[in-house]
């Protein structure tokens, strides 16, 4: 199985239509993850993952998730739909502390009650 990396100019939160959306992109890749808000509600499909594309999504196939200021990494235990050799994505940036703490906690919100493991990493 293989891995996408890439380096995210920018890292972006947002809550749109009750879904907390945590972003890392740049001009030709992206992975975000989102969630619903109230996390256990009949809406509140699990955490969505997608790359570059509607067409490399999935629904809780996420098996860990390692956060620090510099990098995340996301390793599925599922492959992404018509991605099926990918299995990790590592994504370098740049976070100052500020914002390293409050992707964390928005991380956590996302992952909340979750099976993943989500480790941050100060």
């Amino acid at each position: 199985m293989s891995e996408i990396r890439f380096n995210a100019e920018e890292v972006s939160y947002q809550q749109e239509d009750d879904n907390h959306v945590l972003a890392f992109y740049n001009d030709d890749d992206y992975v975000f993850l989102q969630r619903h808000v109230e996390v256990g509600s009949k809406e509140d499909d699990g955490v969505y993952i997608e790359y570059k594309t509607a067409l490399h999504c999935g629904f809780d196939v996420i098996e860990a998730v390692v956060f620090s200021a510099q990098t995340i990494e996301i390793v599925l235990k599922s492959c992404l739909y018509q991605l099926p050799d990918v299995k990790r994505f590592v994504v370098s940036y740049s976070l100052d502390d500020n914002a390293f703490a409050a992707y964390s906690n928005e991380l956590r919100a996302i992952f909340a009650k979750s099976l993943v493991d989500a480790n941050i990493v100060s």
